[in-house]
């Protein structure tokens, strides 16, 4: 009996962590080969590329990022950062001033 059976049948004694159980457990199917899932340099070392040495295979792989990071169009402004954490610091220091008197 598998672990998934195992839990299936005792999910009337256990149904939270039946159902937590069944979500863990189980193995989504995949159509994509899991070296192309997982790791870039699959698609760059190649039969031509296997002797490059770690340090350009790493140049290669954050290039190829930087290029693909253009495709998808982010769009982030580091101000807003500054801007909501101003905000933040300003509501605190109103509240501990308030809390004070």
């Amino acid at each position: 009996m598998s672990l998934l059976e195992w839990w299936k049948s005792s999910s009337k004694q256990y149904p939270i962590l039946s159902a937590l159980a069944r979500d863990v457990l189980a193995a989504q199917a995949s159509t994509v080969a899991s070296e192309s899932a997982f790791s870039t340099t699959g698609r760059i070392v190649g039969d031509y590329r296997s002797s490059l040495s770690p340090a350009t295979l790493c140049m290669l792989t954050c290039l190829q990022d930087w290029f693909d990071a253009e495709s998808r169009n982010q769009q982030y402004n580091f101000m807003d950062e500054f801007k909501d954490n101003s905000l933040e610091e300003e509501y605190s220091r109103k509240i501990l001033c308030n809390y004070d008197e």
